[in-house]
């Protein structure tokens, strides 16, 4: 891979509860950017991420991998964490070393025990976080609901994209707010199209557009004159607005889709290349030296010294 500069990379940790995909969404994003060639399953155990013959014997992921992947010139640094409670220490180390986090969420079970123990591990740590639900495709999912019990749990969460048709009959439509397109999807994983929303679905889309309008311009004081100015905001400024509030932890945005039909990925990857932070939008670090009592701020600089962090040991 070539030479990636701090504006053009995107550290992020995917964490949630045990069994809401976050090793085979992993494997969905590193298929859907070209770096590999096949997407490898869990129950055949030659995931990237599970290679330790206990994981694949277990089926689970017991240690953090790092994933490395391209998309449209963005370097993607994937940290795929454990999601036991006996595993945790990886989680807490891998959010010391990214600039954002992924929180999953299991469609058919919504906010669990796990969900809240890492979500105080990234408030802990200060990561900005953004929701995926997942398992849109099993049988009996209720994506309102889960949306209803995660805006109960987490104020801040606000959709940003909501499936068409969930469920196991073939699941693979999802409203993109943050574009206004109706993506679909062929069974392979890749975009069969993406229209405008129409119909009887953009009454339901401009409705919750416009609550993620409205939210992305209160992160932003000069983005909130424009708003009521000009009754809303330009793609330019929502995307600046979801940026700044994602970074303030303003605002946490739910995404949604079926990791293992890739359904929702490719929105997604928009999502970490346009919205996420970079390593250059983080605050600085601050620290201690050793032959010191003072405290040191060190910013991400390309030009800088050397600073590093060891976060995981093999």
């Amino acid at each position: 891979m070539k030479e990636a500069h701090p504006e053009k990379i995107r550290n992020i940790a995917l964490i949630s509860h045990q069994g809401a995909g976050k090793t085979t969404l992993a494997e969905a994003l590193l298929f859907r950017t070209g770096a590999i060639t096949r997407m490898g399953s869990i129950d055949e155990g030659n995931t990237q991420s599970d290679y330790h013959q206990d994981e694949i014997s277990r089926k689970i992921s017991i240690s953090t991998t790092l994933l490395v992947a391209e998309q449209k010139g963005v370097k993607l640094n994937i940290l795929d964490t454990p999601g036991f409670i006996d595993f945790q220490g990886d989680v807490i180390s891998a959010l010391r070393a990214v600039d954002c986090t992924g929180v999953l969420i299991n469609a058919t079970a919504g906010v669990e025990v796990g969900t809240e123990i890492v979500w105080g591990h990234a408030a802990v740590e200060k990561v900005p976080a953004f929701f995926f639900v997942n398992h849109l495709d099993k049988e009996h999912v209720d994506f309102d609901n889960v949306v209803a019990g995660l805006t109960e749990s987490y104020e801040t969460a606000i959709l940003a994209a909501f499936p068409v048709n969930p469920g196991s009959e073939g699941f693979n439509q999802v409203v993109d707010l943050i574009s206004m397109k109706l993506v679909v999807y062929n069974p392979d994983g890749s975009e069969n199209s993406r229209a405008d929303v129409a119909g009887d679905l953009k009454t339901k889309a401009d409705n919750l557009r416009q609550k993620l309008v409205e939210r992305a311009a209160e992160a932003d004081d000069e983005l909130m004159e424009t708003f009521f100015a000009n009754d809303g905001l330009t793609q330019e400024e929502l995307l600046k607005g979801l940026k700044a509030g994602l970074a303030k932890g303003t605002l946490h945005p739910i995404l949604c889709g079926a990791a293992k039909r890739q359904v929702g990925v490719t929105i997604l990857l928009d999502f970490l290349t346009n919205i996420s932070p970079s390593p250059l939008e983080r605050p600085p670090v601050k620290g201690t030296p050793e032959s010191s009592t003072k405290t040191l701020e060190l910013g991400c600089k390309a030009d800088g010294p050397l600073a590093a962090l060891v976060f995981k040991t093999i």
